[in-house]
């Protein structure tokens, strides 16, 4: 899963580099990373726009599936949550395209500084479009109104508390380093629990190593996107993680 979306990472992106008239220019960053960005404000633009217009008609198609199963089951509770659902992943793009917009400009700005998140960014939409086919796919399948009850459940809350199990399993492994070495890990990787990163999502996580007893760690949530609104936070002392709010 983790190799596909890094695949299709690097394929979504040469798509916007041969789409964009505008092209894109390369620098390399005092600390040796070669970063290729928009070489304007004008070009950013043009490259979120093609970005944004693929993340579109994949939303549209999710949602117009959405609408028949609404059509064809007569269940009540089905179409409020199909409903509920068609609300929320519209409510989510806004989100994620506002973050998008704002990661173009600002990885043309200043690429060095920008250019980290703003590729965990793209990765970000590209497990996102990977969710909605999936959603997509699972609704297509669904030949009754169980199995599309199942589904919607889910996309809708299943998924959620499989990711806050996770991300109390990543917090505790993070906190049990800390006691076995007396100091917390450089990288997650360093942890060893490649299944459980992989469950939240790689480019849904920053973590920084603040100092060996210090650490902070940042999880996107359902915009998929770091440094909004919708990030969960959390601080470690001393083998001791809190949720900051």
């Amino acid at each position: 899963m983790k190799s596909i979306l890094k695949i299709s990472t690097l394929i979504f992106l040469s798509g916007v580099i041969f789409q964009s008239c505008c092209g894109l220019t390369e620098t390399t960053c005092p600390d040796g990373r070669p970063v290729t960005y928009p070489k304007n404000a004008k070009c950013a633009m043009k490259a979120y726009e093609e970005v944004s217009k693929d993340f579109q008609l994949n939303l549209k198609s999710t949602v117009d599936v959405l609408d028949k199963v609404n059509l064809d089951i007569a269940n009540l509770d089905v179409k409020n949550k199909t409903v509920m659902l068609r609300d929320r992943l519209n409510q989510e793009s806004i989100r994620f395209q506002e973050a998008l917009k704002s990661s173009f400009l600002a990885i043309a700005s200043d690429p060095c500084e920008n250019s980290k998140r703003h590729y965990k960014l793209i990765e970000s939409v590209t497990a996102k479009s990977f969710a909605l086919d999936q959603l997509k796919a699972s609704l297509q399948q669904s030949t009754s109104e169980g199995s599309a009850q199942k589904t919607l459940n889910n996309y809708l809350y299943e998924r959620g508390k499989k990711e806050g199990k996770a991300m109390g399993t990543l917090t505790r492994s993070l906190d049990q380093y800390f006691s076995t070495k007396g100091k917390y890990p450089d990288s997650l990787e360093d942890l060893g629990i490649d299944d459980i990163i992989l469950i939240l999502g790689e480019s849904r996580l920053l973590y920084s190593k603040d100092s060996d007893s210090t650490y902070k760690l940042k999880f996107a949530g359902e915009d998929y996107a770091l440094g909004t609104s919708d990030d969960k936070n959390y601080k470690g002392i001393s083998g001791n993680t809190s949720a900051e709010n």
